[in-house]
């Protein structure tokens, strides 16, 4: 915790999240019998797509960081520690970066964010907040 401390007047501190969308097709209301024997089949027309939003939210600064992906997978999220990490280098900051421990953003979780850790470990700090715990990570009230 020290070192952490230590690190603060020299680090841009991010908050970041995501969050997934299911663009589910319109259903109209059927009345049907109670229980499973009674009840319709109704098909809904189109896709369940589905749309992941990664943001990321230096408050001090005002700048966000944002960007989409198909999925909650690890290569998007390594895509937006990089871009928080280019911006913290060109300013001669250190990027720190709150984040829940969802599997992807934790290195034993995740081989991509593993090695980019590793290639980045002078400009790059990865904070783990606790699991379902949103006072600890802010960007969870938005």
């Amino acid at each position: 915790m020290p070192a952490l401390l230590a690190l603060l007047p020299r680090a841009d501190r991010s908050l970041q999240d995501e969050v997934q969308a299911a663009l589910h097709p319109t259903l109209t209301r059927v009345r049907s019998p109670k229980g499973r024997r009674g009840q319709r089949l109704v098909e809904a027309p189109g896709q369940n797509a589905k749309v992941t939003g990664f943001g990321a939210l230096d408050w001090r600064a005002g700048v966000f960081h944002g960007l989409s992906a198909p999925g909650r997978r690890a290569a998007p999220f390594v895509e937006q520690l990089s871009a928080l990490g280019e911006r913290s280098r060109a300013r001669g900051r250190v990027a720190l970066v709150l984040a829940d421990n969802l599997r992807i953003h934790t290195p034993a979780g995740s081989l991509v964010l593993r090695q980019f850790l590793a290639e980045h470990a002078d400009g790059m700090l990865l904070v783990d907040t606790p699991a379902y715990d949103p006072d600890a990570n802010r960007i969870e009230w938005l």
